[in-house]
């Protein structure tokens, strides 16, 4: 995924990289990568004093 390649992620491509993840209609490797990246980014936020989205037992919202 050119994503993967270092983009800076905002709210907007992660909530389209949850709907990727989402749709069971996508390969199983394609929705991993979608919700990990996803999951690092809500990770990432964490850090700067936001709330993670997922937690230690996620699943895709």
């Amino acid at each position: 995924m050119w994503i993967e390649q270092g983009v800076p992620l905002n709210e907007e491509l992660v909530s389209a990289l949850e709907a990727v993840s989402a749709n069971k209609s996508n390969a199983q490797t394609i929705r991993h990568k979608a919700f990990a990246l996803a999951k690092r980014w809500y990770r990432e936020q964490q850090k700067h004093h936001t709330i993670d989205k997922y937690g230690p037992a996620h699943t895709p919202i």
